[in-house]
């Protein structure tokens, strides 16, 4: 699909949920090779290492195009295993990272920590991050953020065709990297409640969540969201009911009517 045609799927997302920020295009990279010439590389621009999720909120707040290797530019070790770009050390397999900060025991962190769907180790080398409108490459998986209501509106329009409901798998941390390695493997859109690093580090609001989508199924969202007429977005809230006001408050027309029917009889 040419580049033209994702930006403009990008143009339809965001006008039928009039989302705040842009739809994230992301491009797992084997090489650097594949990073376009202007992306902005937080090693040489910045001067310092960023998390994976900061890159995804510059992307879809400030409009930037990033790329991101381990080598020189990742700050956390989480996105770079969920996405099979570095082994995982012993001490994470083990369940001691998360150990204290998310588990009240080792054997619960090493439980959760098998949870995670990871991609294979050695399958990448860094990512790509851009808006879906401008995208210079092609993505792997789409994440947009924005409301439960909005939400609400791509979980019906991802059912729209096959029916049935999408599964859930969440944690506490890591949920937006976690959810575009799970939705690249599985081929299945992901509800993400955002982690801790979302809300602490890239200024995600406590009423934002996200969904993660695989390119495979943008169409089948877009014709979801352009056919389900019942719930559109801004939510239409219904208002077609009489007022009612506190007893003593002679307000409204009931009052008026009353005390133009007294003053008839005085």
């Amino acid at each position: 699909m040419s580049l033209e045609n994702w930006r403009e799927k990008g143009e339809r997302i965001r006008e039928h949920l009039r989302l705040r920020t842009f739809p994230v295009a992301v491009r797992l990279c084997k090489d650097e090779g594949e990073f376009p010439d202007d992306a902005r590389r937080p090693s040489r621009d910045f001067k310092h290492r960023i998390a994976a999720c900061q890159a995804i909120s510059m992307t879809r707040m400030y409009g930037w195009t990033l790329g991101l290797t381990w080598e020189e530019d990742m700050w956390c070790i989480r996105p770079a295993i969920l996405w099979g770009i570095i082994e995982p050390p012993e001490y994470v397999l083990e369940g001691t990272l998360t150990h204290e900060f998310y588990n009240a025991t080792v054997e619960a962190a090493k439980k959760s920590e098998e949870a995670w769907t990871k991609i294979p180790t050695g399958s990448f080398c860094g990512a790509v991050f851009s808006p879906l409108e401008r995208t210079p490459v092609e993505p792997h998986v789409i994440a947009i953020y924005g409301t439960p209501a909005q939400m609400c509106r791509l979980i019906g329009a991802a059912l729209w065709k096959e029916g049935g409901a999408l599964e859930a798998a969440f944690q506490a941390g890591a949920e937006i990297c976690h959810k575009i390695a799970r939705a690249y493997i599985t081929k299945e859109p992901q509800v993400v409640v955002p982690g801790g690093g979302d809300r602490v580090f890239t200024g995600t609001e406590d009423n934002e969540m996200a969904m993660v989508i695989p390119i495979d199924k943008v169409d089948e969202i877009l014709a979801g969201l352009e056919a389900i007429k019942i719930v559109s977005y801004p939510i239409p809230k219904y208002i077609r009911w009489e007022p009612r006001v506190p007893r003593n408050y002679k307000i409204s027309y009931h009052d008026y009517m009353e005390w133009l029917k007294l003053k008839k009889k005085s």
